[in-house]
């Protein structure tokens, strides 16, 4: 199959990817690809799915490029940079409908989805992805019942393996949070160099071109305070007012989670608020 073309965001950089970009599109080839394959030939309701997910795994892309090379931004231009992550996350848990017969599919798609999120977890990024990996379960499970076909099959095993696999990545590139760079530029000039709303994420550069070395790592500020959402989470917090999406950030308790919930008091929209209320 072709590979996608490189955003026009990349494409404009003459400097070589950082490894944590090279990374990222290693990942994405090795197991994003496969997955939206997969979405895409069982069709319908799934393809919807696949659609989602291609917009996410590709802003994550176009996430980790701009922080590889960009400062920190201010609370106004994260607000903007992140939109398109908060509409694919909203998207996903909106499109659920108990009357599809892939209600299932929709419903593990909408936790697994908030895994994209780990661009905004304050300090335990790996933690939020193996959140939503466990709250995917209960509806990754009830697939294999319900269709017991190689396709189907193969659904929940790349969702499972996106995830775990996504939570090496950021265990190698960002343990802390999506890792910044301090001696970078303006964010605004990474976005004037004309990326799109909905970006394809570039393949892995070709063997034998080494990549340059690392950013240096900011300091780590060590504090008796509690954790509290800052920067990017922050800002996706604001987006989101009155949504539950956030609250995903914080720990997931045992009841919270989809697996532990009656199957009959779910709805066709599976929200955060409706887990903590049985």
């Amino acid at each position: 199959p072709t590979r996608s073309a490189a955003p026009a965001a990349v494409q404009a950089d003459a400097a070589p990817a950082s490894p944590s970009v090279n990374a990222y599109k290693s990942y994405y080839s090795e197991h994003a690809e496969p997955f939206l394959a997969t979405c895409k030939k069982i069709g319908g309701d799934v393809g919807n799915i696949g659609d989602l997910a291609k917009r996410g795994f590709d802003f994550i892309c176009i996430a980790v490029s701009a922080a590889s090379q960009c400062k920190k931004p201010d609370d106004a231009k994260l607000r903007e940079f992140i939109e398109p992550l908060s509409k694919v996350v909203q998207e996903a848990d909106a499109g659920q409908d108990n009357r599809s017969k892939y209600y299932n599919h929709q419903a593990a798609f909408a936790e697994a989805a908030q895994a994209f999120l780990w661009i905004v977890a304050h300090s335990t990024p790996q933690g939020h992805v193996q959140t939503q990996l466990e709250a995917s379960m209960f509806y990754l499970n009830k697939i294999l019942t319900q269709f017991p076909d190689d396709d189907h099959k193969n659904f929940v095993k790349q969702i499972k393996t996106s995830l775990s696999e996504m939570k090496s990545y950021i265990k190698a590139h960002h343990t802390t949070g999506l890792e910044w760079n301090a001696k970078g530029k303006d964010l605004k000039d990474f976005k004037q160099s004309g990326a799109p709303a909905a970006p394809q994420c570039p393949p892995p550069p070709p063997a034998g071109c080494p990549p340059p070395p690392p950013p240096p790592a900011q300091p780590v500020v060590h504090s008796d305070e509690p954790p509290q959402l800052s920067g990017m989470a922050a800002v996706f917090a604001e987006i989101n007012q009155g949504s539950n999406i956030t609250k995903s950030l914080n720990k997931v308790t045992a009841d919270m989670k989809s697996k532990n919930r009656p199957a009959e008091d779910r709805s066709g929209l599976v929200t955060t608020t409706e887990k903590k209320g049985t």
